[in-house]
């Protein structure tokens, strides 16, 4: 790689640019309302799932937590691979699509499917 090629720092600073969207939106600051929002149901933020009762913040707060643990236990696995392989384009090519496609589902984020949309909350994440 060419150290000061304008194409490429125009590249990476596109690609920086739109992946900063992410944690503002979906992380911090929209996202997490319109979830309370959705599941807070009149007086109660209680939320069942898979047989347990879950507090509606604190179960957003365990999907991020585990996808964050995720990472910290395959990004050093996966680096290591794309790096031996060179297929590290790849690597950020398909890590970009799933991002992209996670958070293009959560528009239609809804109760009635809810472990299916915290998981791609949790894929987006990653």
């Amino acid at each position: 790689m060419i150290k000061g090629n304008r194409k490429i720092i125009n590249g990476w600073s596109v690609y920086d640019w739109a992946n900063s969207v992410y944690p503002l939106v979906i992380t911090t600051a929209v996202f997490p309302n319109y979830y309370n929002a959705i599941t807070s149901f009149g007086n109660s933020d209680k939320i069942k799932l898979f047989g347990f009762q879950f507090i509606n913040s604190a179960l957003y707060s365990y999907t991020i937590a585990l996808s964050f643990l995720i990472i910290a236990f395959l990004s050093p696995v996966l680096s290591g691979i794309a790096d031996y392989s060179g297929k590290k384009k790849r690597f950020l090519q398909f890590f970009c699509y799933l991002g992209s496609f996670s958070c293009m589902m959560l528009y239609f984020f809804s109760l009635d499917y809810l472990a299916i949309w915290l998981l791609f909350v949790m894929l987006a994440s990653i």
